[in-house]
């Protein structure tokens, strides 16, 4: 218990970013996972709808709910969850491409037949699409959580971000 006061004193504005990050993960999931577990354990309860949710971030923080340093904090991390979105694009996606005209450009000067180039070769693009979409969703999820808790806390505020 004290470990959890002294690691709260360090967050800025005495806010669980992580904790209410993976509450808002477990919104409208039919199957409680181990965080799920993990965050009950704590005693509070996962919301099944966006509106509960809402509400126990605002019966949880009353006093960060419109406080403009909160909101800027709040802000600095939409940028930065924001930022990783747009520089993992940037970067992945002109490395898969060249992964795949790579494999592509090997596979054509080995001694196989076209069929076997191309499955080989859209098997591994498959692979690369799909987790480049698993990493983007991680990030989108980010962003949203920001923008919503912006919303909820900071609604005086939430049409400047």
């Amino acid at each position: 218990m004290r470990k959890k006061k002294k690691a709260l004193k360090q967050r800025p504005y005495n806010f669980d970013y992580d904790l209410e990050f993976d509450i808002y993960k477990q919104i409208e999931k039919k199957k409680k996972g181990r965080k799920a577990k993990a965050i009950e354990k704590q005693g509070i309860e996962i919301p099944n709808k966006y509106s509960a949710w809402k509400a126990g971030v605002i019966e949880r923080y009353p006093k960060l709910i419109n406080n403009e340093d909160f909101f800027h904090f709040l802000k600095s991390k939409l940028r930065g969850a924001k930022s990783i979105y747009d520089k993992t694009i940037t970067v992945t996606v002109p490395i898969e491409v060249g992964v795949m005209t790579l494999l592509v450009s090997i596979e054509a000067s080995v001694d196989k037949s076209l069929a076997v180039n191309m499955v080989a070769t859209g098997v591994m693009a498959t692979v690369l699409v799909s987790a480049l979409a698993v990493i983007l969703s991680g990030y989108e999820k980010k962003k949203t959580f920001d923008e919503d808790l912006i919303e909820v806390l900071c609604p005086k505020y939430a049409d400047k971000s």
